[in-house]
Order: structure tokens, then C-alpha cells, then sequence
């Protein structure tokens, strides 16, 4: 399902897709059907709710969920459920006041046939908004004032004030004769409706999600109907798990995290298709800011782990050399990116100096070192090895670290999204709009955001919500490079690098385009093609 908001939980861990090569000796499945090998279960289905953040939920609804605007694998915005995107120019969009229209294709249903209306996205909007429901953020949603509906096919959205980032609201379009009425907070964790080109037909937890065709499909706005006739996540936490899968034809495509040994190893694999791009998934060291007695409370503590980790390190030994450091929250390639994390060189000598002036000094930790905890999802292996890296470099300054994973569904709903970690490895995939309120605002903590770090400096909310009212990009600029400089000097997050979106798939997958955002590889499934062997 098309999460609503910028952000979504990726950990290296991120969504796991290879495609595989039919090994003679493996049992034939039907040329509709393919597997996916996925390291990540999701939590619950509804991807509007605490717990359903992950990257998992994401990509297994994708094919059923769909929303007004699309993103493709060029970054480039598309009209989906509607007709065309609105702007000045074809007078669906006004600036004063700031005004949005849809115009919906004409013959959308969900997939038990009911008319998908305007009615269905004024009910999204009236759901995200509804304070008895525990959604994961509201971010541009509140910014709305009102939304009539004239007629079946037309919604006019009314905003309090300019929201620049408009394209990404209303990711997903929710079924009002499906849900009206129901307890939302779980009647879409384990089942789900939607108008895209698959269906949900099984959930068997602890092993495999199951769509099928979804035989009412409109045909999406190209025309075209699902070629497949099934897709099944199979789920299994360890990368060279998946990688055997792949080898013996179990599954035909797996996302693996960004290890030059792996890829080069799945490039090896007779009939076996590799894209690799980059992408707007950046992986990070995150401090957590929650508990007023935690030493990660004191910047000095934090600045003290930034300099005491030789990042150039880590990329080089463990992801050798494939990406660079990354020095911000946003990608290379994106217009607001400003290094801000430059500052935090190799430097020993300065981490045990902050740690002095927050009250560690040689003689302190020598009788008593500073013990921290650093968790992320197990089973992946370039993690693993950044944890023990970060480990070892760690405790030269005094600094003790435990390494203390779980499964992504633990580590995501039970520890990040209520705050009981310490210090935790794991990637944001973003949009190509760069508004991170629900990431850094003050008010945005959990239940009412995605700032997972308890991360609190007014001034970065005020830039940020400031940033938003902003249509003009030039404006947005200077607003974005403050708030970069900011964190970093606050020490609110340490940057490790740019992640690579690879995606392997059997070479007789046809219509794979892998999408470096937040939309997933799953974003035209409905073009998916297996040819017979």
C-alpha cells in the first residue's frame, strides 16, 4: 500500500526481491505464477497505521492499494486514478486560496466491482483525520480545510494554506463502502481491499502473503490488465538463505542489501537479471533521544560517537567501496542536499574529548565504561558487519557496545516505534519532494510522526513546517540547507551512506523496472510478464 507520507522504514533490511532461474530438477510452477523472496514480514497490512511503516507492508500492497498520483522509476509524477495532474496551467490548481481538483478516470471499481468515487477520497481523508484512529502521521492531510465532492468523478480540495509537497498525499485511496463503520485501527491489519491490479487471497503468517489477479480490474492508466496470475512473498529473515533460494528456483526475485560480494555473486547466476541504481534510500546510525537519563541525551555523548566512527571504513571494507560517505539526509542527486555531516571526520582523540566534557573522562570509563545497546533486523549481512565495525571503533574511545537485534516486525513496531532502543541502524526511502517533518519535527514523536529519535530543536520544526507553505523550489532551498546544518550540529543522526536499490530477477521475469523511492519495486506488477522456460 502506498504509505501516506515521505518517509517509510527501509532496514538494510529493506524489501527483499530477486528474481531466480528455473534450475532443471526444481518443481515447475504455472507460467502465471511467481514467488518473491522477502526478508521482512510485514507487521500488519494497513500501511496508515503505527506498525505498518515498514517497508514490507509497502511493497505487499502496492499491487492492491492504489493512489491519485504515481511516481515511476525515473522519479517522474504520473496521474493514475486520475486524469491528468492537476497544476495552474490546466486549472485544476489554484494558489489563493490553495486549491487542489481531482478529475478520477471514468470506470474505476475495486476489486468486488462497487465504483470507486470522490466519495471514497473524501472517506481517506475524514480516516487519516479521525483522532480514534492510530495513524502514523497526518502530515498534509491537516493541512486541509475541506473536500466537496459535486459529482462521482470530482474532488476539490480545499488547504488552510500552500502545502508544497500536495503530490504526496493521498498515496492510497481507501474503499468507503468496504470500511465505513469498521474499527480502523484493525480491520485492514490482516485483510485488505483495494482497487489495483491484484487481490489478497492468503496470509499465512510466519511464511507466505498470497495475491491473486484481480479479475475486475480497471486496467490502470495504460489499459493494461495483470499478465500474472499470482504473486507470493515467501519470507525468510537471511540473505544467504534467499540466495540459495534464488540459486534453486524457489523464488524469482529478491532485493538484497548492498554487498559487493552478493551482488557480484548474483551476477554470476546463470539466467539471472541484475539491476542496480541508485537510489533516495539513505542508511543512518539513529540515537534515541527518549529517556531524560540516557546519555545519548547529551550532545557531546553524540558528537562524541560521530567522530569515533570511521565511516570511510565502513564503505570501504564492507560495502567496498561501491558508495561513498553520505553526508546528509538526502541523496547526491537531490537539488537541497548540503554536507553537513563533513564535520564529523576520524578523529579518536576529539570523541574522547566530548566525552570528557560530558562527564566520561579516561578515568571515569576506565572504572566504569559507558555501556550503550546498537539493534537493527537480524539476518542481514552488510548490517551485521557495520554493527561490529561500529562496535569495535566504539570501544577504543570507551565506549561499550551490545549488539541486540530482532526480526523486522519487532524491531520496527515494538523498539523503534516506541522509542526502547538506544542507538539503532536502519534506512529511510524518501520521495523526491524533500520534506521531512514527520521525521525531524518536535511534533512528530510517536504516535504523531515518524521522528523516531525523540529529536527535539524548535528552530528545525519551524524551518521544516515553513519549507512546506513554500510552492516556489527556490524559496524551499535555503529553508532545507539550514535544517541539514542544524541536525548535524545538534548531532541528532549520523549518515552512513547512500544505499544501492539492487533488485535480482529471473531473466524470464519480464517488465521489472526497479524504483529507487519510496513506491517500491512493486509499483507495475500489472506489467509483469513470466515467459514459458
Amino acid at each position: 500500500m502506498y504509505i501516506p507520507k515521505r518517509l517509510l522504514f527501509v532496514v538494510i533490511v529493506v524489501s527483499v526481491v530477486f528474481a531466480l532461474y528455473i534450475v532443471a530438477g526444481c518443481a515447475p510452477r504455472p507460467s502465471g505464477d511467481i514467488v518473491i523472496g522477502y526478508d521482512q514480514e510485514p507487521a500488519i497490512l494497513n500501511g496508515f497505521l503505527m506498525g505498518g511503516a515498514m517497508m514490507a507492508t509497502q511493497d505487499v500492497t502496492a499491487a492492491v492499494l492504489e493512489g491519485l498520483i504515481g511516481l515511476d522509476n525515473e522519479l517522474h509524477y504520473y496521474p493514475w486514478l486520475i486524469t491528468e495532474i492537476p497544476s495552474v496551467e490546466n486549472e485544476l490548481l489554484t494558489e489563493e486560496p490553495f486549491t487542489i481538483t481531482y478529475k478520477l478516470r471514468e470506470g474505476i471499481t475495486w476489486s468486488d466491482g462497487e465504483p470507486l468515487t470522490s466519495q471514497d477520497i473524501k472517506f481517506t481523508w475524514e480516516t487519516i483525520m479521525n483522532p480514534d484512529w492510530l495513524i502514523i502521521s497526518r502530515v498534509g492531510y491537516e493541512k486541509i480545510e475541506s473536500i466537496e465532492t459535486p459529482d462521482p468523478l470530482t474532488a476539490i480540495v480545499k488547504f488552510k494554506e500552500p502545502y508544497a509537497p500536495w503530490k504526496d498525499i493521498f498515496r492510497g485511496i481507501l474503499p468507503k463502502h468496504w470500511l465505513e463503520g469498521k474499527d480502523f485501527n484493525t480491520a485492514m491489519n490482516q485483510e485488505i481491499l483495494g482497487s489495483g491490479p491484484f487481490i489478497l487471497k492468503e496470509w499465512a503468517a510466519g511464511d507466505h502473503i498470497t495475491l491473486v489477479k484481480n479479475e475486475n480490474y480497471w486496467g490502470g492508466p495504460n489499459g493494461v490488465k495483470p499478465k500474472l496470475d499470482s504473486i507470493t512473498f515467501r519470507f525468510h529473515p537471511e540473505t544467504m538463505a534467499l540466495i540459495t533460494m534464488l540459486k534453486t528456483g524457489e523464488v524469482d526475485l529478491i532485493i538484497p542489501p548492498p554487498d559487493v560480494a552478493l551482488l557480484e555473486q548474483l551476477q554470476a547466476i546463470e539466467g539471472v537479471e541484475v539491476q542496480v541504481q541508485g537510489g533516495l534510500i539513505w542508511e543512518h546510525l539513529a540515537f534515541n533521544q527518549k529517556d531524560a537519563g540516557s546519555p545519548l541525551r547529551d550532545i557531546n555523548v553524540r558528537k562524541a560517537i560521530c567522530y569515533a566512527i570511521d565511516r570511510k571504513t565502513i564503505v570501504e571494507q564492507v560495502l567496498k567501496g561501491q558508495v561513498g560517505v553520505l553526508q546528509s539526509i538526502y541523496a547526491p542527486t537531490q537539488a537541497v542536499y548540503t554536507p553537513a555531516w563533513e564535520q564529523y571526520t576520524y578523529d579518536p582523540e576529539k570523541a574522547k574529548q566530548h566525552l570528557a566534557e560530558a562527564g566520561y573522562t579516561a578515568e571515569v570509563l576506565a572504572e566504569k565504561p559507558l555501556k550503550l545497546k546498537l539493534g537493527t533486523t537480524f539476518g542481514n549481512v552488510a548490517r551485521e558487519q557495520i554493527q561490529q565495525v561500529i562496535q569495535s571503533q566504539l570501544r577504543q574511545v570507551g565506549i561499550n557496545v551490545t549488539i541486540d537485534n530482532y526480526d523486522a516486525a519487532t524491531w520496527f513496531s515494538e523498539k523503534v516505534d516506541k522509542g526502547d532502543y538506544e542507538m539503532g541502524i536502519w534506512a529511510w526511502v524518501v520521495s523526491p519532494d524533500p520534506d521531512l517533518e514527520a521525521t525531524f519535527a518536535r511534533d512528530r514523536i510517536p504516535p504523531e510522526g515518524q521522528n523516531c529519535y525523540w529529536y527535539e530543536n524548535d528552530k528545525v520544526t519551524e524551518l521544516l513546517k515553513q519549507a512546506n507553505t513554500e510552492v516556489d523550489d527556490a524559496k524551499r532551498l535555503p529553508l532545507y540547507q539550514e535544517v541539514q546544518k542544524l541536525l548535524a550540529d545538534d548531532a541528532a543522526l549520523l549518515p552512513l551512506y547512500q544505499r544501492l536499490n539492487i533488485v535480482a530477477f529471473n531473466a524470464r521475469l519480464r517488465g521489472v523496472k526497479a524504483n529507487p523511492s519510496l513506491v517500491g519495486t512493486f509499483w507495475n506488477t500489472e506489467e509483469w510478464s513470466l515467459e514459458p522456460e
